[in-house]
């Protein structure tokens, strides 16, 4: 069986669907064994078949080893308001109110994990490794294609003079010929509003990097490299938080529907890749309480870190790591790596749902895989 002909949008869309099913099936049984859920072999590629057992063990793994604390996320919501992180005055506030599980020099948590609050609302899925070299690999090279667009990202030439850390070259790696990815960020968004523009009257447009112009630069070649493992992606979110996964179809299917010619697979309404960048520890304000920002590391290095202040832990972030979190209640950074690395962040902004038409996704709650097998 060979896979799906990837230029076939809707064949690829049938292909994630298999896929998601198939490794969620997996997943209710190894929480289960002894039940009769294990799912038929499907029609796929015996590699994929292979990635989706060995996905699963790592997601059981970490959802049998919780890490928990005694606050409430949406009482932590309210006394955060809108911050980013980077007012420290606030952020001790705010770690005197909620204190972190440990402080001082804070533990390295090697093996899969969440992070459940004390509702039984899970903030977190660390999934270190969960991807294949190749898989992984495949989405570094994918980002080759986007060099172009990478050297006229617009980065400040001056480190610190600029409105956003985000684009500050303090962060990033001098370019030089070492690098096969150009250090930069680039943001793709089928749909969203323009800056400042996001009332009643404003209407949703397309990213810069998906017009006309960027599409022959690089974009279409890397949305076309990229789309079977963004297939993957949307399945492992299948798993971890079905009612987001469930939420980002409806809305993929009523951009479809509006008219959206573009192969954007992902049932996220975002996505940035980052090449070649650290991460200050920061707060992503437009991530809802209960969503995840989902973050996909690759690349050739060796190692990076992750910290998670207002837990308490550092995590290793390595080559194939998918993190799945909520971006702003917990705030998170990670270190340069020792090599070369491209973190693909993908993101649900509930301004542009809510303007399709689409009610808010239910938070994810521990629960939620108990309640689902009494009802298959």
């Amino acid at each position: 069986m060979t896979l799906p002909n990837l230029n076939h949008f809707h064949s690829v869309m049938a292909f994630e669907a298999q896929v998601a099913q198939y490794l969620y099936c997996l997943f209710l049984c190894k929480l289960e064994p002894e039940s009769s859920l294990y799912p038929a072999l499907l029609a796929l590629p015996a590699s994929i078949i292979g990635e989706c057992q060995w996905m699963a063990s790592v997601i059981y793994e970490a959802f049998t080893h919780p890490i928990s604390f005694r606050w409430s996320s949406h009482e932590y919501a309210l006394d955060l308001g809108k911050q980013t992180g980077m007012n420290c005055k606030k952020e001790e506030e705010m770690e005197a109110l909620f204190p972190p599980l440990f402080t001082g020099d804070l533990p390295i948590c090697k093996d899969p994990f969440v992070i459940v609050d004390s509702t039984g609302m899970v903030l977190m899925w660390q999934l270190p490794s969960l991807l294949c070299w190749s898989r992984q690999m495949a989405m570094f090279c994918a980002a080759l294609s986007l060099n172009p667009l990478m050297r006229t990202s617009g980065k400040p030439q001056v480190p610190g003079k600029c409105g956003s850390w985000r684009n500050d070259p303090a962060y990033f790696k001098a370019p030089s010929g070492q690098y096969k990815v150009t250090p930069g960020v680039l943001n793709f968004s089928p749909a969203w509003f323009q800056l400042g523009h996001q009332g009643p009257a404003s209407s949703l447009g397309v990213s810069a990097t998906l017009n006309a112009k960027a599409r022959l630069l690089g974009t279409d070649q890397w949305l076309n490299d990229t789309i079977h493992s963004t297939a993957i992606v949307n399945a492992i979110l299948r798993v971890i938080h079905p009612r987001l996964y469930a939420y980002g179809r409806r809305g993929r299917e009523a951009l479809l529907a509006d008219g959206m010619d573009m192969n954007w697979l992902s049932i996220y309404t975002g996505a940035a890749v980052i090449s070649n960048r650290e991460t200050p520890v920061h707060r992503d304000t437009q991530c809802w309480v209960g969503w995840y920002d989902l973050l996909v590391s690759a690349g050739p290095y060796r190692y990076a870190e992750m910290v998670l202040p207002s837990i308490g832990i550092r995590t290793p972030d390595l080559p194939g790591t998918l993190s799945a979190l909520s971006g702003h209640t917990l705030p998170h950074g990670v270190s340069e790596a020792d090599g070369e690395r491209v973190c693909y962040a993908f993101f649900m902004r509930h301004k542009v749902s809510q303007r399709l038409g689409l009610r808010l996704a239910e938070p994810m709650m521990a629960d939620h895989y108990l309640r689902a097998r009494r009802s298959v």
